[in-house]
């Protein structure tokens, strides 16, 4: 724990984040509990006999993201097997803030950055190819990762990346919570690559004010689009990427979410 603390600390904007899930009492099923979080664990226990997992926080906003031109916010479904892998751990005892959740963003930047899994690839390619002269490993320092979800279920199929069969995790946590929404709010991005494919475009509808779809692909394997969407609480619109995730996807994806960041088409 020493040695986490005396590398890397939270940045502001992180720390914010943390903040608002406190606030939320996020992941809590024990006084003060979030009913809400209470009654989707209860839901996950009757189908699979098991608690779900702690929340995990967003993964990184880099400690460059702000002086960026495009902030570029990459949105993958959920924290898959964080509830038991070795590269993940609780957050700051001390820190008062960020016990409701299990703080990651040391291990993005240190254990998980940049090539963990495909997933984590597609983004740092894509990074070196939007910031052409940034050593690798700081490009995680240029753009932002979250989740869709907070919780990790543990499931043989939430774990092969099937998150989006639990409805009541989808409804609950981008829904109802608006935890994503926040984080939007928050981290303010110009620019949104969501990760996550075609079973998730309500929940993602239902998160902004506007939505205006501009551009579609609909081919097997090849499903995506881009649009421009608005908060209220942010002044600016934001330019937005649908597409599956890396798991499942072409090989061309990488090209795609590249154009999308630098000329706003579809290829």
């Amino acid at each position: 724990m020493c040695e986490r603390m005396c590398v890397i600390m939270p940045n502001a904007k992180e720390k914010e984040l943390l903040k608002m899930y406190a606030q939320k009492n996020l992941g809590s099923i024990v006084p003060p509990s979030n009913p809400c979080c209470v009654e989707c664990n209860k839901e996950h226990k009757s189908k699979f006999e098991t608690d779900l997992f702690k929340p995990v926080s967003a993964w990184v906003v880099g400690d460059n993201f702000d002086s960026q031109e495009k902030r570029i916010l990459f949105v993958g479904k959920t924290a898959v097997g964080a509830g038991e892998n070795k590269y993940f751990y609780p957050g700051y005892p001390d820190d008062g803030e960020n016990h409701y959740c299990t703080e990651v963003f040391f291990d993005a930047r240190k254990k998980l950055w940049p090539n963990y899994s495909r997933f984590w690839s597609t983004i740092s390619n894509v990074s070196k190819r939007i910031f052409l002269n940034v050593p690798i490993d700081d490009l995680v320092e240029y753009i932002a990762i979250t989740n869709l979800i907070k919780c990790n279920c543990g499931h043989e199929s939430c774990a092969s990346g099937h998150i989006e069969k639990f409805e009541f995790m989808r409804f609950n946590c981008i829904d109802y919570l608006d935890i994503i929404r926040r984080e939007i709010s928050i981290i303010n991005p110009t620019h949104i690559v969501f990760l996550v494919g075609k079973n998730f475009d309500e929940n993602i509808c239902s998160i902004f004010d506007e939505l205006n779809i501009i551009q579609r692909i609909s081919q097997p394997r090849k499903d995506r689009w881009i649009g421009e969407g608005r908060l209220s609480d942010l002044g600016h619109k934001i330019h937005i990427l649908r597409t599956c995730h890396p798991q499942y996807a072409p090989k061309d994806i990488e090209d795609s979410i590249v154009d999308f960041i630098t000329n706003n088409q579809l290829i």
